[in-house]
């Protein structure tokens, strides 16, 4: 949901289409250049949704609309579109903030009980940090182990 919510707009698709709203109404005698400003106003108003949206929210205007719609009404109707999933998230962000909440504070001896159970658990699985080997550690290889691994890695069709 959030990532519908905040998909990304296509100012194209929406200038595409408040072209084609206002076809359907009367178009009052402007010149271009204020006619491409209007147009532009709608696209500017509905840059921060989500095109899907947008979209939507033409929908609904074409619909019930009886005259053209002012950018406002249009992001008006984006809200009420956008609505069900904004508060399907705000409800479960006040889900999780009641879980956090009622979440009792651990004593330092069920911190460790829990601490002890999870490596436990981990050792079990073997999933647990091996013991690293104290003493002294080879640091060098010699020309006989390096030709030997070669001659390995050659076999197995690696090298």
């Amino acid at each position: 949901m959030k990532a519908a919510i905040h998909s990304p707009h296509d100012p194209g698709a929406t200038l595409k289409r408040v072209n084609a709203v206002l076809g359907l109404y009367f178009d009052p005698d402007n010149d271009p250049e204020t006619k491409a400003a209007m147009r532009q106003e709608f696209v500017v108003a509905l840059a921060a949704y989500p095109d899907w949206a947008v979209q939507r929210a033409f929908d609904a205007w074409v619909k019930t609309g009886q005259r053209r719609p002012t950018p406002g009404e249009v992001v008006i109707l984006v809200g009420r579109e956008m609505k069900p999933m904004t508060d399907e998230l705000a409800r479960r962000d006040r889900l999780a903030a009641d879980m956090r909440d009622h979440q009792p504070d651990l004593s330092p001896e069920e911190i460790e009980q829990r601490r002890a159970f999870a490596s436990d658990e981990m050792q079990r699985l073997g999933y647990a940090k091996a013991e690293r080997p104290t003493g002294p550690v080879r640091t060098e290889v010699t020309p006989d182990e390096v030709a030997a691994m070669k001659e390995h890695l050659q076999a197995k069709g690696m090298a």
